[in-house]
């Protein structure tokens, strides 16, 4: 709990920009955070795409490699409306 409020004194006494805009540590390691789950999201699915095809007979890797280039979230619905039914 220590480290939590030391985390949230550094975040509030951080430097702003030299602009004095107000954007300064703390937007940064929230903009990192936030990034971080969008990446954790698209490597799941991805992971979870290849785990499918592979379970209903078609080539994995083709299949996560379209998802990926196709407009990710567009690949990814599409998959999931086309895919052969279990």
């Amino acid at each position: 709990m220590y480290s939590l409020i030391n985390f949230a004194t550094f975040i509030q006494e951080a430097p702003v920009n030299s602009d004095g805009s107000g954007m300064g540590v703390a937007a940064i390691i929230i903009a990192i955070i936030f990034v971080l789950i969008f990446l954790a999201i698209y490597i799941a699915s991805l992971v979870w795409v290849y785990r499918d095809a592979n379970r209903r007979g078609k080539p994995g890797i083709v299949v996560a490699l379209l998802v990926a280039l196709i407009s990710w979230p567009i690949g990814l619905l599409v998959w999931f409306l086309i895919r052969d039914k279990v």
